[in-house]
């Protein structure tokens, strides 16, 4: 066996007892996990009738601007009982590339 055979026999045998790495990856938004085709980000949050709390909704967006999924969430405002608040943000996707 000459050095070419040898290197490509220690080589085939790497490859085939080292495990495989198949890499994931996850797109997400606002850190909430989208499907895939998500292309943007949109974010609404605003006061509740109550003003106590501040309702979140993150929207998954395809290319179109349809929403191809949302995340609906609570938190509690820390604004005064007499003001209202309303937002709209538009971010872009975040993601992550993870190996199994």
């Amino acid at each position: 066996m000459d050095k070419t055979q040898l290197c490509f026999a220690v080589f085939l045998l790497w490859a085939l007892l080292c495990p495989s790495h198949q890499y994931v990856r996850t797109i997400t938004c606002f850190d909430r996990i989208c499907p895939a085709g998500t292309d943007n980000c949109k974010m609404n949050r605003k006061s509740t009738i109550d003003r106590k709390k501040i309702e979140n909704i993150v929207y998954c967006l395809n290319p179109s601007g349809a929403s191809l999924r949302e995340y609906y969430f609570d938190e509690a405002s820390n604004l005064s009982p007499r003001t209202y608040y309303q937002d709209t943000t538009y971010a872009s996707i975040n993601i992550i590339q993870s190996s199994q």
